[in-house]
């Protein structure tokens, strides 16, 4: 009979399998050939090998029934209740104790009693049926132990007697007597047949499969677990190479927390893995510190490092901006998506700015919320505050996914970058008050010191000043320039060397920015002025100094100081070519000599451009003659001086 086709098993199914494999922890007691392996005892010198002699059946049965009457007493099998007391013996010590204490003190003071004939037939009416019973299990435990001993060995027959006698040779006793009509107990050999070929051969098949099967089991468990044990190894060796290479970018390593209740000292169970990575900064609060730790693992994970507190979110800077024709534009600073993979080191320095991010956030909310010159407000994730007018800055706290697709703007970058500085700045500050003040018991307020809102706000303010003031200075020069005057404007936003702007960020109650800007008019007249941060502008004329509050009072004093050195230019060119009397009175320019009144009257547009207009007075009348204009529009080939020329050479 020829075995049935084992089907085929899938992969997923043959590696599931293993799970219920069983292996026999039961020492082999057969060699190849079939026979049974002897209990080897000793060696002697020459080599000879000494065995555990083959006992008998005949012999365990006797050792096993001398252990018995050995251990449990002669009268083990008379008194069947005596096999269980020794159950109930701890449960009635003291009952027994006590009842033995009763009875001898009963004994003590009782006089002595002989038992009388009715009790004793009493007793032997209780004691002779189970004496009947013990002498019937005898003689039948006696015959099936004759019978059991004369089929192994009919030549030496052992009787109970010889065995409960300790193994000495006792005198046969005559075989009992039977009644004529008991049943003789004899005892049969049954030999195993043979078994069949075929069916050997294919139980022989079965077990050789069944063998191979689980040797193939076997083996693919230990492959399983050789594989495994190489990953352990290489992620070890990885755990380390990791931890180089964050000892070696100067990250700090701190001990790792003991569980509450470990032992601390020498006998401490601690292994060399017990640190922890700390990326925060040294100054910051307790519990920036706290969140600011990571730990390597070498357990597999999906990454090499492990971060318990990363939220994962960056702080966003933007800015919107509206101008005078109604439209709007939005931009924020530089953020790249953190790639798939990427270094230990390179995985630090992204959580590290997260942390910083968010203490710098942290703060800019506290400093928001108490400033009363702005209008500032605050979310748990956003801060949003109107700098000047159509300015609004906009700082919020963003993962990757939420990052709007807006351009990006230097500006924003500027302010990123500088709420860093200023951050390091108030760290440097508080470092410097705690070690200034060792003797003094105060502690120093983490939240006091120099501002991180207030600078970046004046930087803004100043920056749209600053555009503002040149607008006004361009149109001016712009105006003059379409007249036919040269002029020029030269702006400096930012006087300061490269370090004294540095010092500007670094240290505290530092000066303010501050810069120049010059109007040259035809190269004989300039206009000075410096400004300061925030919006502190001042006009320096010859003869005064002004200071400006508005863009309002910037333009009115440009409109002046450009009338009058336009007004004096025309005095000049008239007294040059006709002499007389040339007066400038307010805002106009009266021209006198031999009989002739001329007048010259400046008038500025909406963007400052010049328009000019001249008459003469009738000497006789009073009233206005022919009125002469200029503008910028009608005067496109010519200038202003060209035209003052003209009107004076026909006014004769």
């Amino acid at each position: 009979m020829s075995p049935s086709p084992v089907p085929s098993q899938s992969p997923n199914l043959h590696d599931e399998e293993w799970k219920d494999l069983k292996l026999s922890l039961e020492r082999p007691y057969k060699d190849d050939a079939g026979e049974k392996l002897p209990t080897l005892l000793d060696i002697e010198a020459d080599g000879k090998f000494i065995y555990e002699s083959k006992e008998t059946l005949d012999d365990r049965l006797k050792n096993h029934l001398h252990r018995i009457f050995q251990e449990r007493g002669v009268d083990f099998f008379d008194n069947p209740d005596k096999r269980f007391i020794h159950k109930i013996d701890a449960q009635k010590d003291e009952q027994a104790e006590d009842e033995d204490e009763d009875a001898s003190k009963e004994e003590v003071e009782a006089p002595t009693k002989h038992m009388t004939f009715e009790e004793l037939n009493a007793m032997r009416a209780e004691l002779m049926p189970q004496l009947y019973v013990a002498l019937g299990e005898v003689t039948q435990a006696q015959d099936i132990l004759n019978s059991l001993l004369s089929t192994v060995q009919t030549s030496n027959p052992n009787t109970v007697q010889s065995l409960l006698s300790g193994g000495k040779q006792a005198p046969a006793p005559s075989p009992p007597q039977r009644a004529p009509g008991d049943p003789a107990l004899t005892a049969t050999v049954v030999t195993k047949p043979p078994p069949i070929t075929s069916l050997q051969a294919f139980n022989a098949q079965l077990v050789i499969g069944s063998k191979d099967e689980a040797l193939r089991k076997a083996a693919n468990l230990f492959d399983t677990v050789a594989t495994r044990l190489e990953k352990s190894q290489k992620r070890g060796e990885q755990y380390w190479v990791n931890a180089l290479k964050v000892r070696r970018s100067n990250w700090r390593l701190i001990p790792s927390p003991l569980p509450p209740g470990s032992i601390v000292g020498k006998g401490a169970d601690r292994t060399s893995k017990d640190f922890l990575v700390s990326y925060g900064l040294e100054e910051s609060s307790p519990d920036i510190r706290q969140a600011a730790l990571a730990s390597l693992t070498d357990a597999g994970a999906e990454h090499e490092i492990i971060f318990a507190h990363r939220q994962g979110t960056r702080m966003q800077i933007s800015l919107r901006v509206s101008s005078e024709n109604g439209a709007t534009t939005v931009s924020r600073n530089t953020m790249e998506p953190e790639p798939e993979k990427i270094p230990v080191d390179e995985v630090l320095k992204r959580a590290q700015c997260e942390i910083i991010n968010q203490e710098i956030f942290k703060h800019l909310v506290q400093e928001a919320t108490i400033m009363p010159t702005i209008l500032a407000r605050v979310s748990e994730r956003t801060i949003s505050i109107d700098v000047a007018e159509g300015m609004e800055l906009r700082m919020d706290m963003v993962k990757d996914r939420d990052i709007q697709p807006v351009p990006v703007s230097p500006l924003c970058d500027i302010i990123y970058h500088g709420l860093h500085v200023l951050l390091l700045r108030k760290h440097g500050y508080h470092k410097g008050e705690r070690l200034s003040s060792t003797t003094i018991s105060n502690p120093t307020n983490n939240f006091g010191g120099p501002p991180i809102l207030q600078p970046i706000i004046d930087f803004l303010q100043y920056n749209l000043f600053c555009k503002r003031l040149e607008s006004e200075l361009t149109k001016a020069s712009r105006g003059l320039t379409a007249a036919g005057i040269h002029t020029t404007v030269s702006f400096n936003g930012v006087g300061e060397t490269g370090e004294e702007l540095v010092q500007i960020f670094t240290e505290f109650k530092a000066p303010p920015i501050s810069g120049e800007a010059v109007l040259t008019i035809a190269e004989r007249h300039s206009i000075r002025f410096t400004f300061v941060a925030p919006s502190n502008l001042t006009a320096h004329l010859s003869q005064a100094k002004i200071h400006v509050y508005s863009m309002v009072q910037l333009s009115q004093l440009l409109q002046n100081e450009i009338e009058r050195f336009l007004l004096q230019r025309i005095c000049q060119i008239g007294q040059k070519l006709k002499g007389g009397t040339w007066l400038v009175d307010l805002d106009q320019l009266v021209a006198r000599w031999e009989g002739c009144v001329l007048t010259f009257q400046l008038a500025f547009e909406k963007d400052l451009g010049i328009n000019f207009s001249a008459f003469r007075l009738d000497s006789q009348t009073g009233r206005r003659g022919h009125l002469y204009q200029y503008s910028r529009l009608n005067a496109t080939n010519s200038t202003l001086l060209t035209w003052v020329e003209d009107v004076i050479s026909k006014v004769m």
